[in-house]
């Protein structure tokens, strides 16, 4: 019995600290959406024409851990599956004019990320599974 409520216990420390990591969209260091669990409903955001203004800098920012000796992507994509931009780091940048010129191509941008090991030899053989952070979507023109 002791040793089930110390698994229970373990198990539920573990589901605990993996909820401590989460992501934010920073516009000029102010966070504009934050969450802590994949929705593709609710991660949403409306961009609104502000958001285009000349000088606007934004990072998307992954705040959960990654473990020793595996690397994390972040990556824009199209509904199309079209990678716009991916960096192999825990935050993406980008400016109001990368913002405008992906926008006028495609109304929505999905921001997702994933974790492979830095050896090729086990990156090979590891199953991704993308995890969705947020979809901007473009006001109507």
């Amino acid at each position: 019995m002791k040793q089930i409520l110390f698994l229970l216990l373990m198990l539920s420390t573990t589901v605990a600290l993996a909820q401590k990591g989460g992501w934010a969209l920073l516009q000029n260091d102010k966070a504009i959406f934050t969450a802590r669990t994949e929705d593709e409903e609710k991660n949403k955001l409306a961009l609104q024409r502000a958001h285009f203004a000349q000088g606007q800098k934004y990072v998307l920012t992954y705040k959960g851990s990654t473990a020793k000796g595996w690397k994390r992507y972040i990556v824009c994509t199209t509904p199309d599956g079209t990678d716009l931009r991916e960096v192999a780091a825990a935050a993406l940048a980008f400016t109001a004019a990368d913002l405008k010129t992906w926008t006028q191509q495609h109304k929505d941008l999905q921001f997702y990320t994933w974790t492979i090991p830095a050896d090729p030899a086990k990156a090979a053989v590891v199953r991704v599974r993308r995890v969705h952070l947020v979809t901007l979507t473009a006001p109507a023109p």
